[in-house]
């Protein structure tokens, strides 16, 4: 569980020791949309190295069950962080 304070910026990890390319973000089972670095406009979510994710200017609505998935073959490894705004 990660407490977070309104309009602040937390980062996510999602390590995970093989060297896979696809991971996918999801916030309560809908996958989110992330642009590649966070100076690029419109977006509060943005990638970071090794798969993490950033949420610049947390806000209520990001409370919820975030979750990064990866495919590696034959299996899906998932990583989960519970984001309560505080």
């Amino acid at each position: 569980v990660i407490y977070v304070e309104p309009h602040s910026k937390i980062k996510l990890n999602c390590v995970v020791d093989l060297d896979v390319q696809s991971r996918v973000w999801l916030k309560d089972g809908q996958a989110v949309q992330l642009v590649e670095n966070e100076r690029s406009m419109g977006s509060r979510f943005s990638k970071e190295m090794r798969g993490g994710l950033s949420i610049n200017n947390v806000m209520l609505e990001d409370d919820g069950f975030w979750q990064c998935e990866v495919n590696f073959q034959l299996f899906l490894i998932s990583k989960i962080a519970i984001l309560i705004y505080s």
